[in-house]
């Protein structure tokens, strides 16, 4: 038997179908209806509003169904109060991540490595002028590859060596000023700059301090509002950093204080969120 529980009240859609299995004459009701007395059963048929038999009113409260509405919403176990809470500390950052690359093109592809490697000492050389030491120069990747021309013809232009690496920078005042240089050095392409703090793990730790606290401050809101009292804490679960830095904070990783015509890095954004379940006192 279907129960149009969609309808808003279960009731509609049993009513429907008894009519369609019984006739108008009413017969084969015990069968139907599993003990439930003719007359109770034609008195439902004949006007559904008065109510059906109530050995269904048993079934529905049992179900959680009452008056056509769920009236446990889902919860198959209810517990106590599940709340989330999530914070936000902002720092100013003091490392700064450049990512730059080499490409070299020539006819033969140890001509293409060589005059790569060339260029990728001349930059060390530069970073080591500005007090870079090697140890924050990290190679990423090193590629070769057939370099074509795709106009009229397919034209063989020679083998592309490159070599991408990244840079890590604790002085961000000479962050421009080691950019061209480097540029002028022979890293004739650019990725982008990345901005970060030294010291995210300790401000991971505030962060969740301070999203176990708004959680709280939640719990006790609704606590209040409804006038019961919280018990002790049943559940944790931490939320991933990650999935809150666009839906909490609104923005990326890096976002305003930024200066005109410079490369000012702004505010890094380190965030931490939380579900805490809390159980409910009686009485």
């Amino acid at each position: 038997m279907r129960e149009t529980r969609d309808a808003g009240n279960t009731r509609c859609g049993r009513s429907e179908t008894a009519r369609s299995r019984v006739g108008g004459d009413g017969r084969n009701l015990g069968r139907i209806v599993g003990g439930t007395s003719r007359r109770e059963v034609l008195r439902w048929i004949a006007h559904p509003a008065s109510g059906e038999p109530e050995r269904q009113h048993r079934a529905d409260r049992r179900s959680g169904w009452i008056g056509g509405v769920n009236s446990t919403q889902s919860i198959e176990a209810p517990w106590g109060i599940s709340v989330f809470g999530a914070a936000s500390v902002d720092a100013t950052p003091d490392v700064a991540r450049l990512r730059v690359a080499i490409k070299q093109t020539r006819q033969k592809p140890g001509e293409s490595f060589e005059v790569t490697r060339g260029s990728v000492n001349q930059v060390r050389e530069v970073l080591r002028r500005h007090g870079v030491p090697d140890t924050a120069v990290s190679t990423s990747r090193l590629d070769l590859s057939s370099s074509w021309s795709y106009g009229n013809e397919r034209t063989f232009l020679g083998y592309e060596c490159t070599a991408s690496f990244v840079i890590e920078l604790r002085e961000l005042d000479t962050l421009e000023t080691v950019l061209v240089d480097v540029v002028e050095a022979g890293a004739n392409e650019v990725d982008g700059v990345d901005f970060d703090v030294s010291t995210k793990k300790d401000l991971r730790a505030r962060a969740r301090t301070a999203a176990v606290a708004a959680a709280r401050e939640k719990a006790a809101l609704y606590a209040e509002a409804a006038d019961i009292r919280l018990g002790p804490v049943v559940h944790i679960k931490d939320v991933d950093a990650d999935q809150l830095q666009g839906s909490y904070r609104g923005h990326g990783q890096v976002g305003g204080g930024a200066g005109e015509g410079d490369l000012a890095p702004g505010k890094i954004s380190v965030t931490a969120g939380v579900v805490i379940g809390f159980s409910i006192i009686g009485g």
